[in-house]
């Protein structure tokens, strides 16, 4: 896939002391290779953990996405 862009569309954020994590809904639209120039669409939904390292920077340490079928669109 060539040119992909996503959206992401926040439904929850939560944020502890050292520890948080966001839930939302994704759309990824890209062009597939020249030689097929089809245009391709991806829905899912994706959960991000993120950890408080000991210098203040939050790290990513756990990201999972899936695409079922109940998610759509945005108008």
């Amino acid at each position: 896939m060539v040119k992909p862009h996503a959206t992401v569309f926040e439904e929850q954020v939560i944020a502890g002391r050292d520890i948080g994590y966001y839930t939302g809904n994704f759309i990824m639209k890209g062009i597939n290779p020249p030689e097929d120039d089809s245009e391709m669409s991806e829905r899912g939904r994706v959960v991000v953990i993120f950890r408080k390292s000991e210098s203040g920077i939050w790290k990513l340490v756990f990201d999972m996405d899936n695409r079922p079928p109940d998610v759509q669109e945005a108008a």
